[in-house]
């Protein structure tokens, strides 16, 4: 069993305080994952009908890739990553 110091966190997608991570636990196998996290420039994403500024990330993790998108005032606003089945996952916040 790996053990580690400080406080864990998970992919929790809504709490952009994750970004700043280097390693995260995968909920899913309770083992720490090797995380990278490269902020992506400015960009707007469909909130509720209207484009709002959001902030990019893009994380990495083994055969993970995800975009992250977060507005200063709504917080996470969307998610975007490859399926490995020829699909996309998008997720928008309403």
């Amino acid at each position: 069993m790996e053990q580690t110091e400080g406080c864990l966190k998970t992919f929790a997608y809504w709490d952009p305080g994750f970004l700043d991570q280097k390693r995260l636990l995968n909920a899913q196998t309770g083992k720490l994952e090797p995380v990278s996290v490269r902020p992506r420039g400015s960009d707007r994403v469909q909130v509720g009908g209207r484009a709002v500024p959001a902030t990019r990330y893009a994380l990495s993790a083994d055969d993970l890739s995800i975009d992250l998108w977060y507005n200063d005032e709504l917080g996470w606003v969307g998610l975007a990553s490859d399926t490995g089945k020829a699909g996309r996952l998008v997720y928008r916040r309403m």
